[in-house]
């Protein structure tokens, strides 16, 4: 059985939807954090490679625990988290 591996539109969308989120949570688009993650998005729409790993967020206190999968029908995850005191 092959994998069915997702567009880059559907990557593209995926990253989108995301990126927009983090704007609407009031995460500023010049903040290096989110010009990182922005980045990351960018190379997997680009690549198709999956990719997993945390950005931390200091100015926002928060850590987002990112998730970019290959395969059609897994989405790409982004939870943001917030650092505990």
């Amino acid at each position: 059985m092959s994998i069915v591996v997702k567009t880059q539109d559907e990557r593209l969308k995926e990253s989108i939807r995301i990126l927009s989120k983090l704007k609407e949570l009031g995460v500023h688009v010049t903040d290096h954090s989110y010009k990182e993650i922005s980045g990351r998005f960018n190379d997997w729409i680009k690549t198709g490679e999956e990719w997993s790993g945390t950005i931390e967020f200091p100015k926002y206190r928060r850590t987002a625990n990112i998730h970019l999968p290959v395969k059609q029908g897994k989405y790409a995850k982004c939870d943001f988290l917030v650092w505990k005191d």
